[in-house]
C-alpha cells in the first residue's frame, strides 16, 4: 500500500506534470490559432464573389444554349431538305434571283449537332445575288453559307451565277434517315 505521507515528492511530481501539460496546451494554442475575424470575413466575401461569378457563367451558358437552339431546325433529317428548299425559294423571289439548282448531301454528325449540307445555284444581277447571300446568312433563316463561288453568266449580260454551299443544323437527338 502507498503511504502518501511518507513520500513528500509526489505532490511536486503532480505539479510538474500539470505545468508541462499547460505548456503543451499553450504551445498548441500558439501554432493552431484561429484566423482573425478580418481574414475570416475576407474569405467569406471571396467565397460569395466566386459563387456569384459561377452563377453568372452558368446563366451565360444557358443563354448561349438558347441562342444555339434558336438557330437549329426542328424538322427531321428526312424532311429538312424540302423545308430548306421552300425557305430558299422564298428568299430568291424576294431578292429577284432565280434558284437554278438545289441538292442535298449526307448528314454529318458533329459533337453536339448534326450538319446537313446543301448546294444551291442561283442566277441574277451581282447585287441581287449578294443580297440573297446576305438574307441566307441572317440568324432568322437558320442557315449558314460555307461556300460561295461566283462566275459570270452566259445567258444574259451583267448576270452572274453563284454556287452556294449551305449548312443547316439539327439537334443531335433528331433521327437521321440516310
Amino acid at each position: 500500500m502507498i503511504n502518501l505521507k511518507d513520500r513528500p515528492d509526489v505532490g511536486w511530481n503532480f505539479l510538474l506534470a500539470v505545468s508541462l501539460l499547460v505548456c503543451v496546451v499553450a504551445a498548441a494554442a500558439l501554432f493552431y490559432r484561429l484566423p482573425p475575424d478580418s481574414r475570416l470575413l475576407d474569405s467569406r466575401a471571396e467565397l460569395r464573389h466566386v459563387t456569384t461569378r459561377v452563377h453568372d457563367r452558368l446563366s451565360r451558358a444557358d443563354m448561349s444554349d438558347q441562342e444555339v437552339k434558336k438557330s437549329q431546325w426542328r424538322e427531321g433529317a428526312a424532311t429538312i431538305g424540302s423545308a430548306v428548299l421552300n425557305s430558299l425559294a422564298k428568299l430568291a423571289d424576294s431578292s429577284h434571283v432565280q434558284l437554278g439548282a438545289f441538292r442535298t448531301d449526307k448528314v454529318v454528325q458533329a459533337s453536339l449537332v448534326q450538319k446537313v449540307p446543301f448546294i444551291a445555284v442561283v442566277e441574277g444581277a451581282f447585287t441581287d445575288v449578294m443580297g440573297f447571300v446576305a438574307k441566307v446568312e441572317r440568324p432568322d433563316s437558320k442557315l449558314a453559307v460555307n461556300l460561295l463561288q461566283i462566275a459570270s453568266s452566259d445567258s444574259k449580260g451583267g448576270n452572274v451565277t453563284a454556287t452556294l454551299g449551305i449548312v443547316a443544323f439539327l439537334p443531335s437527338d433528331v433521327k437521321s434517315h440516310d
